[in-house]
C-alpha cells in the first residue's frame, strides 16, 4: 500500500532508478544468461524457445531504455474516467487506483521481468514474478539489480519478488483460494504478448480474489476464474461445438483459441496431462434487435 501512495514524481525516479541499476549490472545480467542458454542447450531446448530466452547486450539495453520510456509515460493513478451526476448532490466518479499486488507467470523471457516490473511499479503495483525455469539465472540477476534500483528510490525493495518454482506459485494461489489476501490485492494473469495490439492477448487476468458467499463452497473458495478463463474451459466440459457470442466479443476470440491450444499443447496420446481437451469453435453474430 505504501508503493500506491507514492505521488507520481517518485514512482518515476523508482523506475528510472530500476532502469540504472540495470545498466550498472548489465555484465553481471549478460553473464547470467549466457549460463542459462549453456544449460538449454545441454538440455535440447528448442530453437524458438533459445531464441526467446537470449539476452545479449543488445537486447538489454533495448530492455532498459524501454524501462526509461514507461517511466516517462503520464501517470496513470488518479485519473477520472467517469464523472456523472446521478441525481443533485449525487456523483457518480470512476478514479484509477492501484490494484496492490499483480502476479504473473510468463516463460523463459529475460526481458518480460524488466516490462511487467517497470509497468507495475509505475502504476504504484507491486508484483510477484515467475518466469519459465530455463530463465532462472537471468531472472534472479534482473530482479536483484531492479531491487538495488528500488533500493536507492522511495519504494521498498520487497515491492518485486522472483518465485523461482511450482510450489511457491501454487502456495500463492492457495493463499488467495483460502480467503488470506483482501478483494483486489492480487490476481492471476496470463502473461501473453505484452505488444500484442489486441489488448485481450496481452495480460488477461484468469482468476480474482473474491470474499462472496457461493451456493455450492459457502466462503471456503475465495478466488473465481474472469470470463474468458471460465468460457472456453466450460465450453469443453460441456462438448459445445459452436460457441455463439454477440460482435462485442469478436476481439476475444483469439484468447478463447489461445487458452485451449496453451492446455492442449503438452497434451495427446501417452502424455502424463493426458489426452487434448475439446476445442470448441467461437463464432460471432450481430446483436439482434
Amino acid at each position: 500500500m505504501a508503493l500506491g501512495r507514492l505521488d507520481a514524481a517518485a514512482r518515476r525516479r523508482a523506475v528510472l532508478a530500476m532502469a540504472d541499476a540495470l545498466a550498472a549490472d548489465a555484465e553481471a545480467i549478460v553473464a547470467a544468461n549466457a549460463e542459462d542458454l549453456a544449460a538449454a542447450e545441454r538440455d535440447g531446448l528448442s530453437a524458438p524457445l533459445v531464441a526467446r530466452l537470449r539476452l545479449d547486450r543488445t537486447k538489454l539495453e533495448v530492455a532498459i531504455a524501454g524501462v526509461r520510456q514507461v517511466a516517462a509515460l503520464p501517470d496513470p493513478l488518479g485519473r477520472r474516467q467517469l464523472h456523472s451526476e446521478l441525481d443533485q448532490g449525487l456523483v457518480l466518479e470512476r478514479i484509477t487506483v492501484p490494484l496492490g499486488v499483480v502476479g504473473v507467470i510468463f516463460e523463459a523471457r529475460p526481458d518480460a521481468v524488466m516490462q511487467i516490473a517497470s509497468l507495475a511499479i509505475r502504476s504504484g503495483n507491486g508484483a510477484l514474478l515467475k518466469g519459465g525455469r530455463e530463465a532462472t539465472g537471468s531472472c534472479r540477476a534482473i530482479v536483484d539489480a531492479l531491487q538495488r534500483g528500488l533500493a536507492a528510490s522511495d519504494a521498498d525493495p520487497a515491492c518485486l519478488a522472483l518465485l523461482t518454482s511450482r510450489q511457491e506459485s501454487l502456495a500463492l494461489l492457495r493463499e488467495m483460494r483460502d480467503g488470506k489476501h483482501p478483494n483486489g490485492a492480487k490476481t492471476l494473469r496470463a502473461k501473453i504478448d505484452l505488444a500484442s495490439p489486441n489488448f485481450v492477448l496481452r495480460d488477461p487476468v484468469m482468476y480474482r480474489i473474491l470474499h462472496e458467499h457461493h451456493h455450492n463452497t459457502g466462503a471456503k473458495w475465495c478466488i473465481y476464474p474472469m470470463y474468458d478463463w471460465a468460457h472456453c474451459l466450460e465450453d469443453s466440459i460441456e462438448g459445445i461445438t459452436h460457441s455463439i457470442c454477440t460482435l462485442e466479443f469478436r476481439n476475444n476470440r483469439p484468447l478463447y483459441d489461445w487458452f485451449i491450444d496453451s492446455i492442449n499443447e503438452a497434451r495427446g496420446e501417452g502424455s502424463t496431462w493426458g489426452p487434448k481437451i475439446h476445442h470448441p469453435q467461437q463464432i460471432e453474430f450481430a446483436r439482434l434487435a
